[in-house]
């Protein structure tokens, strides 16, 4: 009797022990999950931008490619960047720097100290080694001008290697 009892004990725990780790897989898998919906949302996000920008091949990669922000549009002849890079010179965290659309304001700024800021550096984890990259067309006369691809990055805490959500959109 005492040895059956014993064993039923065994079952139970082994069985207890695998509900543990079905969690643990679980909340991993959770995790992931958020990590992808938010990548493909600030992906999306971008291609929003780009859209309500102006449609030349040239101006997208200037405002947006990747590493662009305020003052490399205005260096590339992109007139309105000029108020949003002295702005942006000045103070990062000023609402006309934060307001003109860019990679740099969509990636977000190293010194930005905002706490509502929502960017890709404080919404996905390891973005800073892993940074995303925003590859425009500009050859003319194809049927592939203005062709746009962003590419997410991000590294969870427990993660071997970056994951990446890709996204391609047509901009003309």
């Amino acid at each position: 009797m005492l040895l059956e009892a014993l064993i039923a004990i065994l079952i139970f725990s082994l069985g207890i022990l695998a509900i543990v780790a079905l969690q643990a897989v679980s909340i991993k898998l959770t995790e992931d999950a958020k990590y992808r919906s938010d990548a493909a949302l600030l992906a999306e996000e971008l291609l929003g931008q780009m859209w309500a920008s102006d449609h030349t091949p040239a101006t997208l990669s200037a405002l947006f490619g990747t590493n662009a922000n305020a003052c490399t549009a205005q260096a590339a002849g992109v007139a309105a960047a000029a108020a949003a890079c002295a702005a942006c010179t000045a103070d990062v965290e000023s609402a006309a720097c934060q307001s003109y659309p860019t990679y740099a304001t969509w990636w977000g700024y190293a010194n930005d100290t905002r706490l509502n800021a929502t960017n890709v550096r404080r919404t996905l984890p390891g973005t800073i080694t892993n940074p995303p990259t925003v590859v425009v067309d500009v050859t003319a006369g194809t049927a592939t001008t203005g062709t746009t691809t962003v590419t997410v990055f991000w590294q969870g805490p427990n993660d071997a290697l970056p994951h990446s959500h890709a996204v391609t959109a047509q901009i003309r």
